[in-house]
Formats: C-alpha cells, sequence, structure tokens
C-alpha cells in the first residue's frame, strides 16, 4: 500500500504515534497505521487483520480522526491467512468515514 501512496506522489507517514489525553492529562499512545496529506486534506488509513470488525475498531479509527483533524478515513479489514479455504474467494471489508 505504501509503495502504491509512495508512486502516485502522495505523502503519508507510517505508524504515526498520537498522544493520547483524558481531560489534558496524557494517558498514552496511539498509533495510527497510515496518514495521508493530500491537497490540504488528511486520510486516515486503519489497516486490520481480524476476524470481524467491530464497533472498537471503528471507534479507533474516529478517535484518530479527531486527534488529527482529519477530513476522511478507512478501516480496511484484510482476510486472515489460512481462515478461507478458498484460494478465489478473499474476504475484504473497506469502510469509509467522512467528516
Amino acid at each position: 500500500m505504501e509503495v502504491g501512496l509512495r508512486l502516485a506522489g502522495y505523502k503519508h507517514e507510517r505508524e504515526k504515534v498520537l498522544e493520547m489525553t483524558y481531560k489534558k492529562y496524557y494517558v498514552g499512545e496511539g498509533f495510527s497505521d497510515i496518514v495521508i496529506k493530500a491537497s490540504k486534506k488528511i486520510v486516515v488509513l486503519e489497516l486490520k487483520a481480524v476476524g470481524n470488525v467491530g464497533k472498537l475498531e471503528v471507534q479507533q479509527l474516529r478517535n484518530y480522526m479527531e486527534l488529527l483533524e482529519a477530513q476522511a478515513g478507512a478501516l480496511i479489514n484484510f482476510e486472515q491467512p489460512g481462515k478461507n479455504s478458498n484460494p478465489d474467494q478473499h474476504d475484504l471489508v473497506f469502510e469509509v468515514i467522512m467528516k
């Protein structure tokens, strides 16, 4: 994915460290998978390889978008290796969130 972004000329950061706070107190760090900066807009990509994408993963993406003041985000879930016995069939969940 990063090679494609680079070839397309998009500026991006991988594993961007985000400071997490609660009521203005530092509580830890989050790591956004890929942050793309294009035409003064910020897009957050969260890449997963889990059985099911649920509310937790969607909320994580929303939190990262809020921290980065991003205009859009995408949650991409790739199938787990060995999960699918049919090599011609692939599971991919792609959810986009726009502000």
